[in-house]
């Protein structure tokens, strides 16, 4: 993961106007977890990262690499690994 995965949460976040305590709800987790990722302290879980995806209307390669892709291919990513689930 890149070491920009917390600004990426964090402005993506911030971007869909929730406040850390609202993220932290959707996601199950504390708030204090959700600061941690945004400060890069901590790393997501596998499971948490899906979460985030979903929640922030990310693809997993945008959260991972840290750039856009795609939208088009963003789906099909997404498709894909719901399968692996």
């Amino acid at each position: 993961m890149k070491d920009n995965l917390g600004a990426l949460i964090s402005k993506s976040r911030k971007d869909k106007k929730l406040s850390k305590e609202e993220l932290a709800t959707k996601l199950g987790v504390s708030v204090s977890t959700v600061t941690k990722w945004e400060k890069n302290i901590g790393k997501p879980s596998f499971s948490n990262l899906i979460l985030i995806t979903k929640v922030l209307d990310l693809s997993f390669d945008e959260l991972i690499l840290g750039h856009e892709i795609n939208k088009d291919n963003k789906k099909k990513s997404d498709e894909e690994l719901t399968e692996l689930l």
